[in-house]
């Protein structure tokens, strides 16, 4: 059982973790207790002749910044295009972490396919924006850092990406502290 320590002044209770002193009331979960990966993707199956919206990882020009689509059929896309997205799922690019190429998508299209050079987190019993500002953060990176592989092409696989330690609050918790992140990006 990990040791309680009560912090100064606020009758909180705290216990040590692996990421830290975290409240007694929050647990410590996996990415992937959490979210599913890569839920969705395009087969082989797939009509030559669908049409979707291709999210690459140059797509994301900055973290939170989806700033293109490209049109495309699925004759003519690049073999990476299979990773379905969905309204609230989060993009996680595996290639290069550290350059946090991640959004969370917020549109209502259902015809966008990402490319397989990122991990997609369909959010389960948790906040998604809780979530995504989980993804957002140094300690996640730091994380994925430590996982890469690969000198000229460094990157992580989807289960890395799973493996991450998650520290999870009661769910108004994690609306207050998502509400608070966002309203500071």
């Amino acid at each position: 059982m990990p040791k309680q320590i009560t912090s100064l002044g606020m009758n909180q209770k705290f216990k040590k973790t692996p990421l830290g002193m975290i409240p007694v009331d929050w647990e410590l979960a996996t990415i992937g207790n959490y979210a599913k990966i890569n839920a969705a993707t395009l087969n082989e199956r797939t009509s030559p002749d669908a049409i979707f919206k291709y999210i690459d990882i140059s797509s994301i020009e900055q973290p939170g910044k989806l700033s293109k689509t490209t049109q495309i059929v699925f004759k003519e896309a690049p073999s990476r295009a299979r990773r379905l997205v969905r309204s609230g799922d989060i993009l996680v690019s595996t290639v290069r972490p550290y350059l946090r190429a991640f959004a969370r998508i917020n549109l209502p299209d259902n015809d966008l396919v990402a490319s397989t050079g990122f991990a997609v987190l369909t959010p389960i019993n948790v906040d998604g924006e809780y979530l995504y500002q989980f993804v957002l953060s140094k300690q996640f990176v730091k994380f994925l850092e430590e996982q890469m592989t690969g000198s000229n092409y460094p990157a992580v696989n989807s289960s890395d990406v799973a493996m991450c330690p998650l520290p999870i609050p009661p769910l108004n918790e994690q609306k207050k502290i998502s509400g608070i992140l966002s309203a500071v990006d």
